[in-house]
């Protein structure tokens, strides 16, 4: 739903099946590549497939004119297929670029580091180490010891929640301290935006926005 300002929302629709839909377990709306403008990650469970490969999770991109447009990579990391039950976008290992944290409630869970212009790589012990979280069934992002990188907190559906710590040694990463207003302490709806620029080759914008929820549907 687009939001026209005047108190209506205008339909965009997306290229995706009613069966598809039931499948999806988790999501996160983030500038994944770096562009400003926000982009939709989808997680299925692929234990509800009917078909060879339904169970793929869904990118979509979103151009200049508020449409989305379907990543067509069907077979690679970014259509990482498991069993989803939640998606965290943050910059887990303090580059810049967004990663995409996939939690899977049976099998390893998978995180994926953004490496600009919407290519990702596939974390290996850089960040996080083993990601075998039996149980999962919901997560989040959060700096839980306040050393300025996201860890993870993990919600389980029959044993006791879980912090996943980030163990990245960058510490290159911009602190800031929001305070609302009366309606709003915590300043839902804040947008910041950062443009890194050390050559023209490597700037980028770094997109963020205060969220009251994300990553489980």
């Amino acid at each position: 739903l687009l939001n026209e300002g005047s108190r209506g929302f205008v339909t965009r629709s997306l290229d995706i099946t009613p069966e598809r839909r039931s499948m999806i377990e988790g999501q996160t709306v983030a500038d994944l590549d770096g562009n400003g403008r926000w982009d939709l990650y989808l997680g299925v469970d692929q234990d509800s497939c009917r078909r060879p490969y339904s169970g793929r999770n869904l990118l979509f991109w979103s151009d200049r004119d508020d449409h989305w447009r379907q990543d067509r990579r069907s077979h690679g990391i970014v259509a990482h297929t498991g069993h989803c039950e939640g998606v965290a976008a943050a910059d887990f290992n303090n580059d810049g670029h967004l990663d995409i944290f996939i939690g899977n409630r049976s099998g390893p869970s998978l995180c994926l580091l953004g490496a600009g212009g919407g290519e990702f790589v596939a974390e290996h012990d850089e960040v996080f180490g083993s990601l075998e979280i039996t149980d999962l069934y919901g997560l989040c992002a959060v700096d839980r010891d306040g050393d300025g990188d996201q860890d993870i907190f993990v919600v389980r559906k029959h044993t006791e929640p879980l912090y996943i710590e980030n163990r990245t040694s960058r510490r290159t990463f911009v602190t800031a301290r929001l305070l609302g207003i009366a309606s709003n302490w915590d300043a839902v709806g804040a947008r910041a935006e950062l443009t890194y620029q050390h050559a023209a080759a490597d700037s980028f914008l770094a997109l963020r926005e205060v969220r009251a929820s994300n990553g489980y549907q």
